[in-house]
């Protein structure tokens, strides 16, 4: 090969790019070499070169020239070192190795001795009215129901016409088996009775809707007119006569028409009226109810 190089000036020139190619081949480049700090957390860069280790985010270079600048790890792709140690190891003679810092260390769950079941919260409740409502009854507060979804200002007074009238008519029901000795309002003579409509709470309360999404200005007085006659027919003793009036109960939904009634009118002082129903109803559900959970506020009543 020196003979070669020393007659012709091109194999000199392909002597020499083949040297180059050999040196840079088993020669490592310095950016590559670097070394670990005694410091944890750390590395030192060797020099400011484009680092593979730069390339895949492991050191946070800096350019400035100087080899012997410690560089912290990139906190947002490692995690910081933490050591662990046994409980009553002064000394941490137990104490995680370095090496194993970001091994993940097998958590035990001991069960419990004894399963705690959740206690039940209890309410006090009244005995709900368990008459069964005869099938004119039924048509009866069904075709209410369906009147009451209109949203005018002439649907409601033939709601509370049409109940008025058929609470007249089992009034006169009820003297007449009074007078004639005949058997009691409670029996269940009357309550079996299928061509007799006997007005009850759901009677009541959909009159009472179908003032509340009434138009009028009125509307709200008469939902409250509703509302005050239920409580007279139920809470009177004079009236509710051995719980003959039970089927006429306010519930909380006829109290919360009520108040949404009024909340919807535009008289002056009607939000003062809608509070201080909803403080009425309280007291209902407290003293006269018997703590009957369907007859207790709920999140409707205060909104």
């Amino acid at each position: 090969l020196f003979t070669m190089t020393s007659t012709s000036p091109l194999a000199t020139t392909m002597m020499l790019v083949f040297l180059a190619v050999i040196i840079a081949t088993l020669v490592p480049s310095s950016c590559d070499a670097f070394s670990t700090s005694g410091r944890r957390g750390s590395c030192r860069v060797v020099s400011g070169g484009g680092s593979r280790f730069r390339s895949e985010g492991v050191v946070r270079m800096v350019d400035d020239g100087d080899a012997g600048i410690n560089v912290p790890l990139d906190d947002t792709l490692l995690p910081p070192p933490t050591i662990t140690t046994i409980d009553g190891d002064e000394d941490n003679s137990h104490t995680t190795p370095l090496n194993t810092v970001f091994t993940a260390t097998p958590i035990t769950i001991t069960p419990t001795s004894k399963f705690i079941a959740a206690t039940p919260i209890t309410t006090a409740t009244s005995k709900r009215n368990q008459t069964k409502v005869n099938s004119a009854t039924l048509r009866f507060n069904n075709r209410l129901n369906q009147l009451a979804k209109n949203w005018d200002d002439s649907t409601a007074p033939k709601v509370e016409a049409l109940l008025l009238d058929a609470l007249e008519k089992y009034q006169l029901h009820l003297k007449e088996q009074e007078q004639d000795g005949t058997p009691s309002p409670s029996s269940e003579y009357t309550k079996k009775n299928n061509n007799m409509i006997i007005p009850n709470t759901i009677s009541f309360t959909n009159a009472i809707t179908a003032w509340a999404r009434c138009t009028r200005k009125d509307s709200a007085k008469h939902a409250q007119a509703l509302l005050d006659q239920m409580l007279h027919l139920y809470s009177s003793p004079k009236i509710n006569i051995d719980g003959k009036w039970d089927h006429v109960k306010p519930n909380k939904i006829s109290y919360n028409s009520v108040i949404t009634a009024w909340a919807r009118s535009n008289e002056r002082g009607s939000a003062r009226k809608a509070e201080e129903l909803l403080r009425n109803m309280y007291d209902f559900y407290n003293n006269d109810s018997g703590l009957d959970i369907n007859c207790k506020p709920d999140a409707r009543s205060f909104n």
